[in-house]
């Protein structure tokens, strides 16, 4: 049930569509970029709250009268009580 809800608000139009989500492993790059302080709207750093394990990777197929494009969005994944959770930043300890 929550795929499918995943899957109607990463779709925008009626030509769109989710051809692929898939639960990934960290490449190195990804494991340091997630371990990386990064700034902070209000200025600051902030870091991810929980170390990621893995990367949640849609692809969005999208057609038109123009033709079709596909877009792909990422986000990390942590675990936590043996369920998976999107690590959102906060203040940097």
């Amino acid at each position: 049930m929550i795929v499918g809800f995943y899957k109607m608000m990463q779709s925008s139009g009626a030509g769109d569509k989710v051809s692929k989500i898939e639960l990934v492993d960290l490449t190195p790059d990804d494991a340091k970029k997630a371990s990386a302080p990064q700034e902070s709207p209000s200025g600051g750093k902030v870091c991810l709250n929980l170390k990621p394990t893995n990367k949640l990777v849609i692809v969005i197929e999208k057609k038109d009268e123009n033709g079709s494009s596909t877009n792909t969005t990422d986000n990390f994944i942590a675990e936590k009580d043996g369920k998976f959770v999107i690590p959102v930043p906060g203040p940097r300890k």
